[in-house]
C-alpha cells in the first residue's frame, strides 16, 4: 500500500477517533457531574469543586470538538486522492501520479464509501471500550454510593432492551410492509393482465382505485398512516420506559430502605450517561458481524493483484503448472486451454480448490508458481461472480455500472432481463445488505460482469439463489459467451463444451 495513503486513511482515523470520544464523552459527561452535584447539594455538601471542574472541562471539550472534527475532515477527505472519481486499487497499489492518467473509470465512487465505512467502524470497534472505561470510571470515582450506583446502572438497561425490541419489531413491521406490497402490486398487474378474474378481488375499499391503476396512491395513502401510527407508539414507548426506570429505582430504594430524594434526583441524571455506556456496548457486540461484510468488499479491491493481467482483457487463455497453498494445503490445477466463445465447466468434490482456482484467473489469488498465458486482448476487462456476492453502499445502477459509461437502455434491459426494476428504485443498498435478497444480490452480480465485460467471464457458481426465470434468461445470455464457470444446476451444465475435474 502506498504510504502517503496509509498516512492519510491513519491520521483520519485518529483525528476522528478522537472527535468521537469527545463528542460521546462531553454530553455523558454532563449528565453525571448533574447528578452528582445534585446529589451534593440534597445531601447538604459542597459541590463548589466539582461545579467549577465541570465547567473547565465542558469549555475545554467544547473547544476542541469541532476542532478535532475539522481537521478529521480535511486531512481524510483530500479531494487529489479520494474523490474526482479516481480509482482505488491503484492507490492501493501504485504511484498516486499514475491514478488520474489510468483511465480505467471510477470504481472508488463505489469503493469510497465502503472503506470510509469501514474506517467508521474499526472505529468504533477501538475507541468503545475505552469511552466506556473512562465514563465507567469517572461515574464510580465520583460516586459516594456504589450499590446506588450499581442500581442505575442495572435499571438504564431496561429502556435498551425495550429500545433493541421496539427497533426489532419495527423492522419486521417494515419487512412485512414491503413484502405485503409487492405481493399487492404483482396481484394488481395480473388483474389489469387478466390473468385473474375481478371478481375474485373483492376488497371493495381499493377496487376503484385498482381498476384505475392508482394502487399506488392508495399504498402511500396507508403506508403514511402507518408510519404515523408507529411514530406515535415510539413516542409512547420513550415516554413509558422513563417512568418504569423512576418506578422500579424507587421500588430499589424502598428495598434497600433509602429512599430519599436525592437519590431520585440523581438517579434521573444519572440514567442517560449510563444508558449511552450500555448502548454503546450493545453497538460494539453488534458491529462485529458487519465488518465482516465490508472488510470483504474492501479486501476485494485493496487485495486484488492483477499485476499479471493485460490491463486490456483477454479472450484467450492458456495454464501451466499452476499451484496455489494455504495454511501448509497445497493446491494444483490441470493445465487447461480455452478459446473464444468456448465453455469450460470446472468440477471436484467440495474442498478441491475450484473456487480457489477461479480466483487465480479473476486475479483474486496469485499462484506460487505456474503461469498463466493470454492472447487476443479485447477491449474490456474480464467478468468475475464469486460464490458471494458483494454490493457497495450505492444504487443498484451505479452497482451495476461500476461507474463505467453504459447506455442507459442497455442497463434497462438488464434491469428487465433480471427483473430488478423494483429493487433499482430504491435509492441506497443498506449497510450489512439486508434490505435485499440473497437472489438480488447475485443477479446485480451478474448483470454487473454482463455490462462491463466482452472477454471471459469467469462465474461461481452463477445460478444459486436465482429464480427459475432468471436462470433461463441467464443461460440465453450465455450462450453467446466465453466462459469458465462452477456448477451444481443441470441446466447450466448442458452449454459446457468442455470440462475440466479437480482431484486436489
Amino acid at each position: 500500500m502506498n504510504l502517503k495513503t496509509v498516512k492519510i486513511f491513519w491520521s483520519g482515523f485518529l483525528l476522528e477517533s478522537a472527535s468521537q470520544i469527545i463528542s460521546l464523552f462531553l454530553p455523558v459527561y454532563f449528565s453525571a457531574q448533574v447528578g452528582i452535584i445534585v446529589s451534593h447539594i440534597y445531601n447538604k455538601t459542597s459541590a463548589d469543586g466539582i461545579i467549577l471542574q465541570t465547567l473547565l472541562i465542558i469549555l475545554l471539550l467544547s473547544l476542541i470538538s469541532p476542532f478535532a472534527a475539522f481537521l478529521s475532515a480535511k486531512v481524510f477527505l483530500k479531494k487529489s486522492v479520494l474523490h474526482d472519481g479516481v480509482n482505488l486499487k491503484l492507490i492501493l497499489q501504485k504511484d498516486i501520479s499514475q491514478v488520474h492518467n489510468s483511465g480505467s473509470g471510477s470504481i472508488l465512487q463505489l469503493f469510497e464509501s465502503d472503506l470510509i465505512e469501514y474506517r467508521l467502524k474499526l472505529r468504533t470497534l477501538i475507541v468503545t471500550p475505552i469511552v466506556v472505561a473512562v465514563l465507567t470510571a469517572v461515574l464510580f470515582i465520583q460516586s459516594t454510593n456504589i450499590i446506588f450506583l450499581l442500581t442505575v446502572f442495572c435499571v438504564s438497561a431496561i429502556p435498551i432492551l425495550f429500545n433493541k425490541l421496539y427497533s426489532h419489531l419495527e423492522g419486521v413491521y417494515y419487512s412485512h410492509s414491503a413484502a405485503y406490497n409487492n405481493s399487492r402490486i404483482a396481484f394488481e398487474e395480473n388483474i389489469v393482465n387478466n390473468k385473474i378474474p375481478l371478481i375474485l378481488f373483492s376488497l371493495k375499499e381499493n377496487i376503484l382505485e385498482l381498476y384505475n391503476k392508482n394502487y399506488s396512491s392508495y399504498i402511500n395513502k396507508h403506508a403514511e398512516k402507518n408510519i404515523i401510527n408507529l411514530s406515535l407508539s415510539k413516542a409512547v414507548l420513550g415516554l413509558c420506559k422513563y417512568s418504569i426506570q423512576v418506578l422500579i429505582i424507587i421500588s430499589f430504594s424502598f428495598l434497600f430502605k433509602s429512599v430519599s430524594i436525592e437519590n431520585l434526583a440523581a438517579s434521573l441524571f444519572l440514567i442517560y450517561p449510563i444508558g449511552q455506556i450500555i448502548e454503546l456496548l450493545i453497538e460494539w457486540v453488534r458491529i462485529i458481524p458487519f465488518m465482516k461484510i465490508i472488510k470483504g468488499r474492501v479486501n476485494f479491491f485493496s487485495n486484488f493483484d492483477n499485476s499479471n493481467m493485460p490491463k486490456t482483457g483477454y479472450e484467450n487463455l492458456e495454464t501451466k503448472n499452476l499451484v496455489y497453498t494455504i495454511n501448509g494445503r497445497k493446491f494444483s490445477f490441470p493445465d487447461i486451454k480455452i478459446k473464444k466463445d468456448n465453455k469450460l465447466l470446472i468440477e471436484g468434490a467440495n474442498g478441491t480448490g475450484k473456487s480457489i482456482f477461479l480466483k487465480i484467473f479473476a486475479g483474486e489469488l496469485k499462484p506460487q508458481t505456474g503461469e498463466i498465458i493470454f492472447s487476443n486482448p479485447v477491449k474490456e476487462v474480464l467478468g468475475y461472480v464469486p460464490q458471494t456476492s458483494l454490493l457497495f453502499n450505492t444504487g443498484i445502477k451505479e452497482n451495476i455500472t461500476l461507474g463505467n459509461e453504459i447506455p442507459e437502455n442497455e442497463i434497462n434491459k438488464m434491469l428487465k432481463t433480471f427483473s430488478l426494476e423494483k429493487p433499482a428504485k430504491r435509492n441506497f443498498v443498506e449497510k450489512d445488505e439486508s434490505s435485499f435478497s440473497g437472489g438480488e444480490i447475485k443477479k446485480v452480480d451478474i448483470a454487473r460482469s454482463l455490462l462491463n465485460s466482452s472477454g471471459i467471464l469467469i462465474l461461481d457458481e452463477p445460478t444459486n439463489n436465482l429464480d427459475n426465470k432468471s436462470v433461463e434468461e441467464l443461460i440465453k445470455i450465455l450462450k453467446t459467451k466465453t466462459l469458465i464457470f462452477t456448477s451444481h444446476d443441470k441446466r447450466l451444465k448442458e452449454i459446457a463444451d468442455g470440462t475440466v475435474k479437480i482431484n486436489n
